[in-house]
């Protein structure tokens, strides 16, 4: 018996500790534990990739866990132990109230915005960091149409991110790779990407248009102009199908044709016979079939 009055003189006494002054598992390790990494990351620039990744440090990611804690029960008076609460002006032993969480929470939402402008003034001085000068038609040979478009979007936000930190008379100098940089210095490096981005593209055009001229002599000169020269330079690398499903690159043979086909193969095994039909050189419509055979899209040029 004094046995079993002893194992319940430590239960109590468990029971008491908990519900003190160190109750460090009242909230869960796993909840602890990320908002130690919520507070450390609310005043820390360097955020790894992996954090910058991570579902967990997203914008609301911070409020929504509090949310649910309180929902689970959590109290004001609950307190929150962990090694990386330390630091934090209302800890005491390492604990800090979860009365504080929505107050952790603000802060690093404060800072993922600080963290997202760094982030993008980081991919812009990337990115021109081996540009020893403006593109040339060597570099942007055989590009798709607007392949700069990612590069004069990352040299925006670049700026939208300098002036926004300008704004909110930040320091004049970042740390970018590393090093210190000016905020003057950074600004030019994001307009510079803005710049090759918008210059890139242009280049692309360029090629594209000349292409076209060059591509479209054949065909003009057997007399095809407007929609129906526009449809033969966009097809220009496959072969056309006649009636019977015939292939046929021959121009002379196209200009005169009032309907034409195209054979597309389906990622499903499926046929697809597509028909165009032209009067003159204006295009009047085109159709698509689905076949479920080879065989039975073989008929369906006609």
């Amino acid at each position: 018996m004094r046995t079993s009055k002893l194992l319940c003189g430590i239960v109590a006494c468990t029971a008491a500790l908990t519900t003190g002054a160190a109750r460090a598992g009242d909230l869960g390790g796993m909840f602890v534990n990320t908002m130690g990494d919520y507070f450390r990351l609310s005043s820390s620039t360097e955020w790894s990739r992996l954090e910058l990744d991570d579902e967990k440090y997203q914008p609301g990611a911070c409020a929504k866990s509090v949310a649910a804690q309180k929902k689970a029960g959590g109290k004001p008076a609950d307190l929150m132990q962990s090694g990386k609460l330390e630091k934090h002006p209302k800890a005491k032993g390492g604990a800090v109230p979860f009365s504080e969480a929505d107050g952790i929470c603000t802060a690093f939402e404060a800072q993922i915005k600080v963290v997202a402008s760094m982030v993008s003034i980081q991919r812009s001085v990337e990115y021109m960091a081996d540009k020893k000068g403006p593109p040339t038609a060597q570099t942007a040979k055989g590009f798709n149409i607007g392949a700069g478009d990612d590069v004069i979007k990352q040299g925006k936000t670049c700026l939208a991110a300098v002036e926004a930190m300008v704004k909110a008379g930040k320091p004049a100098s970042v740390k970018v790779g590393g090093k210190d940089a000016s905020l003057a210095d950074t600004k030019k490096t994001c307009q510079a990407a803005v710049a090759y981005g918008t210059a890139f593209n242009a280049l692309i055009l360029e090629e594209r248009k000349a292409k076209r001229a060059e591509t479209a002599k054949k065909y003009e000169a057997a007399g095809i102009k407007g929609a129906k020269l526009d449809l033969m330079i966009e097809y220009d690398d496959v072969y056309w199908r006649v009636k019977g499903c015939e292939k046929t690159d021959d121009v002379a043979v196209l200009a005169k044709a009032k309907v034409l086909f195209q054979w597309l193969e389906n990622a499903d095994g499926t046929h697809t016979i597509r028909t165009i039909k032209l009067a003159g050189n204006k295009v009047v419509s085109k159709t698509d079939k689905k076949y479920q055979f080879e065989s039975q899209a073989q008929k369906g040029c006609k």
